[in-house]
């Protein structure tokens, strides 16, 4: 079989594609959350799309934001998720296996993802797909069969 790396002229990162089209330094990877702390950093329009998958793989999902959209709120009143409604604070992140930075001001960005590291938790970066660790892709479900469909983040944008 003929085993084929990078393009000797690509950089590393996520997104740079081979000529047989895989993303390099990807693997696609189920991962069990099941019980398993997750923290989302912000709670508006981007997070409401991050939240609903890790809720189905049964991660115990806190999310710390001063404010929260609509869908944000209703899962927290109904017992699904943990909402601090108060700004990020970098301890926040110890003992996350994820952390999950859906936030638009520049500085609380900035602060979660270096605390999601120094954590070291994997880090999703809803802003910045390339720069996080995962990425979440689009999953079909036909028990017992699960498909999983990923760009690395390139698309939808």
């Amino acid at each position: 079989m003929d085993m084929v790396g990078p393009p000797a002229h690509a950089p590393r990162g996520r997104h740079c594609c081979g000529d047989r089209g895989w993303a390099v330094g990807q693997l696609p990877l189920w991962v069990d959350l099941t019980d398993r702390p997750v923290l989302v950093v912000g709670a508006g329009r981007a997070a409401a799309v991050k939240i609903p998958p890790l809720l189905e793989a049964g991660a115990r999902v806190r999310v710390v934001a001063p404010g929260a959209v609509d869908a944000v709120r209703a899962a927290a009143a109904a017992g699904r998720l943990v909402w601090e409604p108060r700004p990020f604070a970098p301890a926040d992140a110890a003992g996350m296996r994820l952390v999950v930075v859906a936030v638009g001001a520049p500085d609380v960005h900035r602060a979660a993802r270096a605390a999601a590291r120094r954590a070291g938790a994997w880090l999703l970066d809803a802003a910045w797909p390339d720069e996080g660790d995962v990425t979440f892709g689009a999953v079909v479900r036909r028990d017992p069969l699960v498909i999983g469909v990923a760009t690395g983040g390139a698309a939808p944008r």
